[in-house]
């Protein structure tokens, strides 16, 4: 029975959008083993344990013991507001204890919340189990996300919050239930006040709200619940971290050019048209990898292999141009191959380069090459499954405007590919201001829901024998190169307890950039910002200062992979690697000859 504010009682008998998805527990069950056997593998080969901070998780943790001992809330250097992160941390390490430990804990939690939601999104769009499986599996495996996931960073939580928002909302516009909709509209403010980035998906809310009004189906508590609520708590944030000062430069400075980048599309978009194909072009690279497990389902649709639903040609022209441009600019002009920035995915090696020194040789060239080929390839069908979808999704969205009835699958099916290109696109935007591996990973998720919508659109039938062994390299590579990347911290941070226990003041040592940071918070104010240009200063002596990238306080002793020019080294620790298979070592170096052996027996 239909209600004056839009929405409806629960109600009995089966509903027709349900049948495909209706099935015993027990093969659900089944369908999620994958996904807990990985995290449950991980967690014993790679393990959480190692009470210190990982890339710029120090931010996070900082902010939550400050607020756990005065119950203020500051933000050193942070351009994300995580308020939700902090109080949640916070709540946490009440029942725990304070450690970086629990709170990596915690993240994982919600890592793996992120993925079981994403199954059951899919789910509820009609998806068949297995492929909800391995379109689960395909965030799961991702190496950015699995390094994200043993870290305390915020990439992870909202990415949770955001997959939970877009679950109620699916089930919301199926069932039109009050509950849902509340629990959706939570979980947004929730992901908005732990990144601002979520507001986006208001817009997505907006659609919904005009859709079911076009129905004729009055939606006003909906449209106060998932848009008025969640503008009103991006507002109140964004004053809250510019009046009351909880951001550092940072904050002003990407908000600043952020804006300056809207303003520019607006006032002269040719101008700004090269660098977007090129970024598109770049973002299909990365987002074609990460899906490649779905991607060969298409590939007979691609060639007009049994296929009724037709790509129109426009797509093609537009995804061989957007690859195209990034071919030129980036492989054969500035001679890049993927993956383009290595910040977290580096290969051979997984995470933040933080300290020092070279830990393993980078990848031949000659594999390089063929996964920059292969990322070409995949950017492209991505490209055109994502074209094509967009061409499907609107066609039934003016279906089930034009029945005004029924068609809540449709219609959420609809709102979710819309959601993927959201994301899409706000990561375009966000990587022409600041580029980094990770930010593609945010839009990973709801890119995964487009696939799989365009996927149920073009009828398209999942290669397993395909899609199984990707997910295995995958999911191998990202267990081995995390495992690398926990136990050279373990080795970097047991050196570093060494040298403070023997009195030598932390305002000496380089750590790396966590160390250096977590000891000095004051450092993360060493900026020099201008517009269009990000530079961090007093990284110490030349050439050192080339060979880092965070501030130091002082350079006497330095934590690093390998030898350095004019130290001697003073201690080691050693340490066993999943990717070499072999034992590795960290070294502690000191600067001249002086006292070298009085350090080597201080620091046992």
């Amino acid at each position: 029975m239909q209600t004056l504010i839009g929405l409806t009682v629960k109600q009995t008998g089966a509903r027709p959008d349900s049948r495909v998805n209706r099935a015993r527990p027990v093969l659900t069950l089944l369908a999620l083993l994958p996904i807990f056997a990985y995290y449950l593998w991980n967690l014993c080969f790679v393990s959480t344990a190692g009470n210190f901070p990982l890339n710029d998780d120090w931010l996070y943790s900082a902010a939550v013991k400050v607020f756990m001992e005065t119950g203020q809330l500051r933000l050193a250097g942070c351009s994300a507001a995580c308020f939700a992160h902090v109080v949640a941390g916070a709540a946490t390490t009440y029942l725990f204890g304070f450690s970086h430990e629990v709170l990596r804990a915690q993240n994982y939690l919600l890592s793996l919340t992120a993925v079981v939601a994403l199954f059951f999104t899919l789910k509820e769009l009609g998806v068949r189990r297995a492929v909800s499986s391995v379109a689960a599996m395909t965030l799961a495996v991702n190496p950015i996300w699995v390094n994200l996931s043993f870290s305390n960073m915020t990439d992870v939580s909202a990415a949770a919050l955001v997959n939970l928002y877009l679950l109620f909302l699916v089930r919301s516009l199926k069932n039109a239930t009050m509950l849902n909709a509340t629990l959706a509209a939570i979980c947004l403010i929730a992901a908005i006040a732990t990144r601002q980035t979520a507001v986006v998906f208001v817009g997505l809310n907006l659609v919904a709200v005009v859709l079911q009004l076009r129905r004729g189906k009055p939606a006003i508590v909906l449209a106060f619940l998932s848009v008025v609520l969640p503008l009103l708590s991006f507002v109140c944030i964004d004053k809250a971290m510019t009046q009351m000062n909880l951001g550092s430069t940072n904050f002003g400075w990407y908000r600043s050019e952020f804006k300056a980048l809207l303003v520019s599309a607006l006032r002269a978009p040719l101008k700004l048209l090269p660098a977007l194909m090129i970024q598109v072009g770049k973002t299909s690279f990365y987002l074609g990898l990460f899906t490649l497990p779905l991607l060969p389902a298409f590939l007979p649709a691609l060639a007009g292999i049994k296929s009724k639903q037709r790509i129109s040609p426009v797509w093609y022209v537009a995804a061989t141009a957007a690859i195209t441009a990034v071919c030129v600019d980036l492989v054969y002009v500035k001679h890049a191959l993927m993956p383009f920035n290595q910040n977290l995915l580096r290969l051979p090696e997984l995470g933040a380069h933080t300290i020092m020194g070279v830990n393993l040789p980078p990848l031949a060239n000659k594999w390089r090459v063929l996964l920059t080929d292969v990322s070409a390839i995949a950017g492209w069908t991505f490209l055109l499954v994502i074209g094509a979808g967009a061409v499907f999704a609107s066609r039934r969205l003016k279906r089930v405007l034009v029945q005004k009835q029924g068609g809540g699958t449709d219609l959420a099916r609809g709102i979710c590919f819309l959601a993927g290109l959201v994301a899409i696109g706000f990561v375009v935007l966000q990587t022409i201001v600041w580029d980094l591996d990770r930010y593609y990973v945010m839009a990973l998720p709801p890119a995964i829901m487009a696939v799989a919508v365009a996927a149920s659109y073009m009828r398209a039938r999942h290669l397993m024998a395909i899609a199984v062994p990707v997910l295995v390299i995958f999911g191998a590579y990202a267990s081995a190169a995390q495992q690398d990347y926990m136990a050279w911290n373990r080795a970097r941070w047991s050196e570093l307890a060494r040298l403070e226990l023997a009195g030598v003041p932390s305002s000496a040592i380089d750590g790396g950039s966590e160390f250096d940071y977590l000891r000095n918070p004051q450092l993360n104010e060493y900026l020099a910002l201008s517009n269009g240009s990000y530079a961090i200063t007093h990284r110490g002596k030349p050439p050192r200062d080339q060979w880092r990238w965070w501030p130091i306080t002082g350079e006497e002793y330095i934590v690093s992979f390998s030898p350095v020019p004019e130290y001697q080294e003073v201690s080691k620790q050693s340490y066993w690697s999943a990717l070499t298979l072999g034992r590795r070592e960290i070294l502690t170096l000191k600067g001249g000859d002086s006292d070298a052996t009085l350090s080597r027996q201080t620091a046992p």
